[in-house]
């Protein structure tokens, strides 16, 4: 295939060519060509996939809100599944991200409270690290190997490899991502489409962006970023200021975006379109027709 209709959770690339896209029923979609094409990997079930992570070229993990972790060794041609318990009492798993190739945390809820597992030998075995009844959690993101954040109905911090947590102040409870692009300026993008920064590792927030448009975002370096939601938006000022690239969309949200360098990114929509840019963002293209679509002129 060269796209999909799916609703589209999560992308990455592990290099200039190769990419991996994740969304609803089952579906898992590969390119070998910098998003030009994209091909369906069977994963083996038709549930929803929501967060997908790689650790090198050939292994990654795929994670789904029925409580299942999958492992690919080979590039996503064979899986593995390790599963949680049985529907009704398994978690809703929502993000998942590797510090090594051993070292791995996921995130989520078991109604009402959410969760922690990690592991330690590269997603054979999973522990329940959570710290006490903490909100529901929907992203996780490590700066190195002892210092994270745990996101959701409230931020989680961690400088210790998630042994012990701390919950920075933060007055919203509705956290939708979590972003650091250096060991202490970090993102959040908050539930209703703000964007917060903190500049001393979490200790402090402070809001950047309020419009309510906004999804999730990343960076590729220390000032310049992308924001996408009902619009995409960019700084080249670590925050400061936020520039709208797109016009507004109406009937259909961009969910994720994920850069491979300074100049290319990909991000996804509700109704499967994968576009592209390779000017950082500037204009956005549809690589599997070459349409420019969604920038300002």
């Amino acid at each position: 295939v060269s796209k999909t209709t799916e609703y589209l959770f999560d992308v990455i690339f592990t290099n200039d060519s190769v990419g991996y896209t994740v969304g609803y029923n089952g579906t898992i979609i590969k390119t070998n060509d910098g998003g030009i094409t994209w091909n369906a990997l069977n994963i083996g079930t038709n549930e929803s996939l929501e967060s997908v992570d790689f650790i090198n070229n050939d292994t990654g993990f795929v994670v789904s809100p029925l409580g299942k972790i999958f492992k690919t060794t080979n590039g996503g041609e064979d899986w593995t599944v390790h599963s949680f318990g049985t529907i009704g009492t398994s978690p809703v798993l929502h993000s998942v991200f590797f510090t090594n190739s051993n070292v791995g945390y996921v995130v989520g809820e078991i109604f009402p409270y959410g969760v922690i597992y990690k592991t330690i030998d590269g997603g054979e075995t999973w522990i329940d690290i959570t710290p006490y009844k903490v909100n529901g959690l929907s992203d996780v993101f490590f700066i190195n190997a002892d210092t994270g954040f745990a996101v959701g109905g409230e931020i989680l911090k961690t400088t210790d490899g998630g042994l012990n947590w701390t919950e920075p102040y933060l007055t919203t409870t509705s956290i939708g991502s979590v972003y650091f692009v250096n060991d202490s300026t970090g993102f959040i993008t908050e539930g209703y489409g703000d964007i917060f920064k903190t500049t001393d590792c979490g200790i402090n927030w402070a809001i950047q962006h309020n419009d309510g448009s906004v999804g999730n975002l990343c960076f590729f370096n220390d000032n310049t970023g992308i924001a996408v939601g009902k619009q995409i938006l960019k700084t080249i000022d670590s925050g400061i200021t936020w520039e709208k690239k797109s016009k507004s969309f109406t009937y259909a949200d961009l969910t994720f975006i994920d850069f491979v360098d300074e100049n290319t990114g990909y991000c996804l929509n509700e109704t499967g379109n994968i576009l592209k840019t390779t000017d950082a963002g500037q204009n956005w293209i549809e690589p599997t027709s070459g349409t420019s679509i969604y920038f300002l002129t």
